[in-house]
């Protein structure tokens, strides 16, 4: 769906662009505007002109005071241009107009005069009598009037009373000009007649000269800084910022249709090499807009382009500077390079027309062409090839930097649209996933549940075995070697003493003290394995150092003491041993327990050599962050250690009484 709305707006651009070349088509065979109010004009008589002084010998005479020569005055047509009959000439050439009123038109006539244009600047007299003239009439500054419509209300030309079709019917209009013959120096239509009419005509040219290019030039400022804009938040879409930079370079070249001065510069030569080198610019970026726009990348070629118009540049500035008499020259060579980069982007954008034959680039195609025929009616029109005022150049290149916006803009649009699709799917997806790992994380808590409950029931296994499994056991041992013997009530209330002990140390180190003084806790433990030990007739040490102030979490404590426990429980089941030793001592931040007998020992690797009790201190010191170091072999007694880490902790809390 989104490829057949791009399509059919590509076809309707395209369509769009198809009646823009018919407009202009039928516009370019219509008459001149000065045709249609020609009926209310007045004729002149003779129209003729003479070459006046050049350039060079202005710099210290006053252009407007200056009188025209006396001789050497030529017939000549309006329009004119005086490159043709003083090819070399760059000065003042004067023009002299004479007109006669009919003595059927009334005195109190009200006429007008009005000016199509004059390159470059000039002043114009009527009966000798100063009518306007422009600020700078010679360089450097010189006025660039070339493209600025004049027009003057003269009032009544003929006075009143008897006899006024034989007195004072003749006139002489008298126009100065300063130009250079590169530039088409001369002068253009020249309207008089009544007011109103001429009025007219001088509107229309100056909506086609003026007011339709300031028109098109805020058009295209508008889209190069709203392109710009564009490629600023998009840094990665540089289709974006090359069209904004044809569209800059275009519009700083429009400028040239409205602008009467020469600033920042200070000649018009260099003003016109400005503007060339504008066109360079201009072309050199539309080429490689199109490289983009058509996917590809061509290094070389964009490396060329640089290389051009750094060179063209630079060239530019020393002609301006030290070699002024190569201005034009350089000036030449930089329009010419201008015009054939955009040949080629006009040929490649064909090219790829053609291949693709999609319709985005078939209306890029007729942008190009439109903006070409706008170009080459221009440049007939200032030639004078064609007898037409009318300049179409900055319209149609506006009219076709428009279509190029919208179909980026389009291009933007379809992005969006996967942007929005995309996220739409994404959004999708990530809520599946979301369901898939909400079960997924259900199922992982309920697994969690289940171990945790495994785990417990094992504890209470491991709890059960070595504190009061491993009393009972010893009771039972002791009171089955003679069954028919009573129990004394002394040795039946230890064993309960014992179970009692055993209960109170679980209480302790898990419910009632969540931080237990180790020195407080190992004092039953140690009453108790002594007891023991001494009761089994094994020789028995007990060392402890360094416990002031080492307190340990009440499940560390446990597993530590079970540890303990279940060690010197081994020994005395299993080892047959005469001396056991038992060392709890603080080393820094470790606590290094051990328990070492002198017993008959066992080998290690033997299977079946390991049973629940060790299995139990190895999970056990796992629980405490340590390894258990069991060190023994047959005949050499057994030595189990492990080094658990604690740190310093409040001062010790007071024991809350069980309740027992």
């Amino acid at each position: 769906m989104e490829r057949r709305a791009s399509r059919g707006a590509s076809l309707a651009l395209a369509a769009l662009l198809a009646l823009g070349a018919v407009a202009l088509l039928v516009s370019a065979l219509l008459p001149s505007p000065r045709a249609w109010g020609a009926g209310d004009l007045l004729a002149f008589t003779a129209v003729e002109s003479v070459r006046g002084e050049p350039l060079e010998a202005m710099a210290s005479q006053a252009p407007a005071v200056a009188a025209p020569p006396a001789h050497g005055w030529v017939p000549v047509t309006l329009p004119d241009a005086w490159s043709d009959r003083w090819p070399a000439h760059d000065g003042v050439v004067w023009y002299r107009l004479r007109f006669t009123l009919p003595p059927d038109i009334p005195a109190e006539r009200e006429f007008a005069l009005a000016l199509d244009a004059m390159n470059m600047a000039g002043a114009v007299w009527l009966d000798g009598q100063l009518l306007w003239r422009d600020e700078r009439l010679a360089e450097p500054g010189l006025t660039r009037a070339w493209n600025q419509p004049r027009f003057v209300r003269l009032g009544a030309l003929r006075a009143p009373g008897p006899g006024r079709a034989q007195a004072g019917d003749e006139h002489t209009l008298l126009v100065r000009i300063t130009g250079y013959a590169p530039y088409v120096g001369g002068l253009s239509e020249v309207w008089l007649g009544a007011a109103d009419p001429v009025q007219r005509l001088h509107a229309q040219a100056q909506w086609w000269r003026v007011g339709l290019q300031q028109v098109s030039l805020g058009v295209n400022v508008a889209m190069a800084l709203l392109f710009l804009m564009l490629w600023i938040c998009w840094p990665r879409e540089r289709l974006y910022g090359w069209f904004a930079l044809t569209a800059l370079a275009w519009s700083a070249g429009c400028y040239n249709q409205v602008a009467t001065g020469v600033w920042p510069l200070r000649t018009v030569p260099q003003w016109q090499f400005a503007m060339a080198a504008l066109l360079l610019l201009f072309a050199g970026s539309y080429l490689v807009f199109v490289f983009r726009f058509a996917g590809r990348r061509h290094v070389r070629c964009e490396a060329a382009l640089a290389f051009t118009l750094g060179a063209a540049v630079l060239a530019g500035i020393l002609a301006m500077g030290r070699y002024p008499q190569a201005l034009p020259a350089v000036r030449m060579a930089t329009l010419l390079a201008g015009l054939l980069l955009f040949m080629l982007a006009v040929a490649y954008v064909l090219q790829h027309a053609l291949r693709t034959r999609s319709p985005s680039s078939i209306a890029l195609a007729l942008a190009v062409v439109i903006a070409l025929a706008g170009g080459l009616h221009d440049m007939a029109a200032l030639l004078a090839w064609i007898d037409d005022t009318r300049y179409y150049a900055v319209v149609c290149s506006t009219f076709s930097l428009v279509s190029m916006a919208f179909l980026l803009a389009w291009r933007l649009r379809s992005a969006f649209e996967r942007e929005a699709y995309f996220n739409a799917e994404l959004r999708e997806k990530v809520e599946g996933a979301r369901a898939e790992l909400t079960a997924a994380l259900a199922r992982q808590r309920a697994l969690e549940l289940a171990n945790a409950r495994q785990a417990e029931r094992i504890g209470m296994v491991r709890d059960l075995h070595d504190g009061l499994g491993g009393t009972l056991v010893h009771a039972a041992a002791c009171w089955g070697e003679a069954p028919q013997v009573p129990v004394p009530a002394p040795q039946a209330l230890a064993v309960l003493a014992q179970i009692s002990d055993d209960l109170r140390l679980i209480i302790d180190t898990t419910a009632h003290v969540p931080q237990g003084d180790l020195q407080a806790l190992l004092a039953a433990p140690r009453r108790r394995l002594m007891s023991r030990l001494q009761a089994a007739g094994i020789d028995a040490r007990w060392h402890a150092e360094g416990l002031d102030g080492v307190r340990l979490e009440g499940a560390r404590a446990l597993n530590l003491l079970r540890l303990l426990q279940e060690a010197v429980t081994n020994a005395i089941r299993h080892s047959g041993a005469r001396r056991v030793g038992i060392s709890v001592l603080r080393r820094g931040a470790c606590l290094q327990v051990c328990v070492q007998d002198d017993g008959r020992g066992f080998d290690a690797t033997r299977a079946g050599a390991q049973g629940m009790g060790l299995a139990n201190m190895r999970q056990r010191a796992i629980a405490l962050e340590a390894v258990l170091q069991l060190e023994t072999a047959p005949g050499q007694g057994c030595r189990v250690a492990v080094d658990v880490a604690w740190q310093a902790a409040d001062p010790p809390v007071p024991p809350v009484p069980s309740g027992d």
